[in-house]
Parts: structure tokens; C-alpha cells; sequence
């Protein structure tokens, strides 16, 4: 997984662009949840731009935090951040 930078650029571009591709191909609501060691500021700053600006949604977690998520939660898919 990368970090940094680079992070933004290696993971979280492409998962915008495929999210997009997914949902205008099947027609359905959807999200991806990112799950990385650490979750780099700009990376944050990426996905709030991209759910602000082509209405997606991209969840993202470290690895405690997913973990804690999963051992709380009754679904993954949150309904209300879409």
C-alpha cells in the first residue's frame, strides 16, 4: 500500500475512476471503502473534493479504525453517506 503522496495519486484517483465506471455501468448506488495502515491528509482532502464534486462516496479507514468499524457495525454499506 502506498503512503504519502503518493498514496493519493496510486490509489485514490483510480478508485474514483473506477467507483464512477461501476456505478454508470450498473446503475446502482455504491461506495468503496479504503483501508490503508494510515490515511495520508491529502488522500483525505482527495476524497472529500470527490464526494463535494461527483457526489461519491469513499469511506476511508486505517486498519484500527476498520477493524473497530467491523466489530461496532450491523452493514458496511452506510446508507447515509451517500
Amino acid at each position: 500500500m502506498a503512503e504519502g503522496r503518493t498514496q493519493t495519486m496510486m490509489e485514490i484517483w483510480p478508485i474514483e475512476r473506477h467507483l464512477s465506471a461501476f456505478i454508470g455501468e450498473n446503475k446502482i448506488l455504491a461506495q468503496c471503502v479504503f483501508v490503508a495502515p494510515s490515511i495520508y491528509s491529502d488522500s483525505k482532502r482527495q476524497i472529500e473534493f470527490v464526494k463535494f464534486t461527483n457526489k461519491l462516496t469513499i469511506r476511508d479507514y486505517s486498519i484500527d479504525d476498520f477493524a473497530e468499524f467491523l466489530e461496532n457495525s450491523k452493514q458496511l454499506f452506510l446508507k447515509e453517506s451517500i
